[in-house]
């Protein structure tokens, strides 16, 4: 888990919002302690994100939340393939925290660098909305995609969107 992640929450139940931190494997983050008390943890008990998916559809069908922010470009994946899965339409964000093209050629599974820039121009256009946490991450993520997806740019999320219109990138 991320220090943004963890400020995200804490902005969020601060507000009022009831939150839920779905978790792959809880196991030993370096910012759980400071997750906020009115968060409720969900542990998928999972070994790895792919994994995930059967018990993160049960979550979607049982909880259906109101929205679905992910974060970490596999995750990001799962969440998708859940969702079309679960056919619950649940609006989801991914979101980036780094130049995909710099952390994955030299992934420990080289298959992750193989598979999910594949996986990530066909799922990614599906979400609802796409966030790169800065305008380097947003380039790099256009190469990823190949610009795939007809809006990408740097603030350009804001707005009404349709269920129609293609997922915008900020």
């Amino acid at each position: 888990m991320e220090r943004v992640t963890v400020s995200l929450i804490k902005g969020l139940v601060a507000r009022g919002f009831p939150v839920d931190l779905v978790l792959v494997n809880r196991g030993e983050g370096a910012y759980q302690r400071e997750i906020p008390r009115e968060c409720r943890i969900v542990d998928l008990r999972a070994r790895r994100a792919l994994t995930s998916i059967p018990a993160f559809i049960c979550y979607l069908k049982r909880e259906r939340p109101q929205v679905v922010i992910t974060a970490l470009t596999h995750v990001n994946v799962a969440a998708l393939i859940a969702r079309a899965l679960s056919r619950i339409r649940v609006p989801l964000i991914v979101t980036e925290h780094s130049a995909f093209s710099a952390s994955h050629p030299y992934a420990e599974r080289q298959s992750t660098a193989r598979f999910l820039p594949p996986l990530m121009r066909w799922l990614y256009p599906k979400a609802d909305f796409i966030v790169g946490v800065s305008q380097g991450v947003v380039d790099d993520l256009k190469k990823v995609l190949r610009s795939m997806l007809p809006s990408l740019g740097k603030g350009e999320s804001r707005g009404q969107h349709s269920e129609r219109s293609s997922p915008t990138m900020t």
